[in-house]
């Protein structure tokens, strides 16, 4: 089973007031640029470590819609969209500070960060049958995350999926 998975980059950042003039909004832009550089230099360097670690590491970096492979899963940067329940049928729910984890499941109680309700569980192959996307010759199943960055946070890592079947 090959799987696309997209991330979504919401536009939170779209919320924040405007710049006035011109200089402030070259420093806006210039202030984005270096975070944007600094964030990619801190991923290569983390990936260098982890990968130092791990052999099996491998960084997708969707900072500047780029895409890539991960073990026959392709993750693609999308443009925005809207998102939230209604526009995206969430299966798994988690909330918590810092590092979260989660199971989408339909047994209780819910295990690590999981939130309780209706958006939190299990999913079959037959619920996937209606997300089938068709790229060359090879059928996808698309699966949106809204990772739900803040204007403070635009930029969260997401460092361990997996699949089980």
């Amino acid at each position: 089973m090959t799987l696309r998975l997209n991330y979504d980059e919401y536009g939170n950042h779209k919320s924040v007031a405007q710049p006035n003039t011109r200089a402030e909004q070259e420093k806006s832009r210039m202030t984005r640029d270096n975070l944007k550089r600094s964030i990619a230099a801190a991923l290569v360097a983390a990936g260098v470590l982890f990968a130092a670690r791990s052999a099996q590491a491998t960084i997708v970096d969707l900072i500047n819609g780029d895409s890539g492979i991960i073990n026959g899963a392709q993750f693609d940067w999308t443009p925005e969209q809207p998102t939230g329940t209604g526009n995206i049928q969430p299966f798994l729910r988690v909330q918590a500070d810092g590092v979260e984890q989660g199971y989408n499941t339909s047994g209780t109680p819910v295990p690590f960060d999981d939130k309780v309700g209706p958006w939190t569980h299990n999913v079959t192959f037959a619920d996937l049958r209606s997300t089938t996307v068709m790229i060359g010759n090879t059928s996808y199943f698309k699966l949106l995350l809204d990772i739900n960055q803040t204007n403070s946070h635009p930029l969260l890592s997401l460092d361990q999926l997996q699949f089980y079947t």
